[in-house]
């Protein structure tokens, strides 16, 4: 059969570790950073036969990478309801995805190294005990 098969596996673990400081009574200043490590395993893609010649294959290397991503937020609570403003820096460490098509390197896609996120972020406390409910009240 000349049917293409191609199969890819991926597999991410992370942490995450941050620190609220209370500015006064509905303000919190969250830093935080994230390590996470991904791995990509690729398989081989054949095409069998082709324009491009006899039992083509297309391999592609497994790719290792490292993410670094140092943030912070800021979070206002007040009366039930929460606000936070976040910025987080996507720095990429690791390979890069490389291909190979019949035994020669071939160009791949570019990744970009790092990129700045922002987020906004809203939440609704339902529950009168606050400490246990809503992470973001810190010590009451």
């Amino acid at each position: 059969s000349n049917v293409p098969h191609f199969r890819s596996h991926v597999y991410s673990g992370g942490i995450k570790f941050g620190y609220n400081i209370k500015i006064g009574k509905f303000f919190t200043i969250r830093p935080n950073i994230l390590g996470e490590y991904s791995f990509v395993q690729t398989g081989k893609f054949n095409i069998g036969d082709n324009a491009l010649g006899k039992n083509t294959a297309i391999k592609n290397k497994q790719i290792h990478q490292f993410n670094v991503i140092p943030g912070i937020d800021i979070i206002k609570e007040s009366k039930g309801w929460g606000t936070s403003l976040g910025v987080r820096m996507h720095r990429k460490l690791g390979s890069s995805p490389k291909s190979v098509l019949n035994d020669q390197n071939i160009e791949t896609i570019k990744c970009k190294k790092g990129y700045i996120e922002y987020s906004i972020g809203f939440n609704k406390l339902f529950s009168d005990n606050k400490m246990k409910s809503n992470p973001y009240c810190g010590d009451n």
